[in-house]
């Protein structure tokens, strides 16, 4: 992978936790390296750092130079002010967005922070419940737009969601997509079988599994890391 991504995240505070723990699992077994920053800190390798400005830019230099590539650097930042102290003009490659309408479906200002700092082309992953509360604003225009959930629409669903003791999620791609290599990944129904799913939002993972997709990690390897994820 060349340049670094930039992908922003929002959701509420448990949620957003514990799909970055999840995504931060795949990312490292495929061998990317990845970086979170937030309003106060940035964690790599599961250490966490207090920052500004300075401080993120060296931290960022000594991770390309011990590794020779930082190849995602995900973004948790609730105000403008924050976010272009830290990372000044950049813009987000990609935005995930973890709201899926069970706790609060309004669109809040704050939201659409990172949204406006999404690039042209750049893609949304957003939940089918809020596609329409976010239809409005302007900063979606010239982007991509996936969606995931519970309605038939969506461009990734499940056709059965696991209850007590099930661990198999059916994923659903009703639409191609294009891997951030190009490559184009037809539509297509496949199993994930989780350990297990207790405190794993399975209407989230969705948007995890369309993210790791974009980025060009395989079917057969998800199914592979999430049978194993504790």
């Amino acid at each position: 992978m060349g340049s670094t991504q930039l992908v922003g995240i929002i959701g509420t505070k448990e949620e957003k936790l514990r799909t970055i723990k999840i995504i931060n699992y795949i990312f490292n077994v495929e061998r990317y390296c990845n970086l979170l920053i937030n309003d106060e800190f940035i964690v790599d390798d599961n250490k966490k750092y207090k920052i500004n400005t300075k401080e993120v830019n060296e931290k960022i230099e000594e991770i390309q130079s011990r590794s020779n590539r930082l190849n995602f650097i995900f973004v948790d930042i609730s105000s403008t002010k924050a976010y272009e102290e830290i990372l000044g003009n950049k813009s987000l490659d990609c935005l995930v967005d973890l709201r899926t309408g069970e706790i609060d479906n309004t669109f809040h200002e704050k939201d659409s922070i990172l949204y406006r700092k999404l690039k042209r082309n750049g893609i949304a992953i957003v939940s089918s419940d809020e596609k329409k509360s976010i239809d409005e604003f302007s900063m979606l225009q010239n982007r991509i737009i996936i969606t995931y959930g519970m309605d038939m629409k969506s461009t990734m669903t499940t056709s059965s969601v696991p209850f007590r003791d099930e661990t198999t999620l059916i994923c659903c791609l009703q639409r191609g997509i294009t891997t951030f290599n190009g490559d184009e990944i037809e539509p297509m129904e496949f199993p994930i079988k989780f350990y297990y799913l207790e405190k794993i939002n399975t209407i989230t993972i969705l948007s995890v599994i369309i993210l790791c997709l974009r980025y060009d990690i395989a079917v057969e390897n998800l199914q592979e890391l999430l049978s194993k994820y504790k």
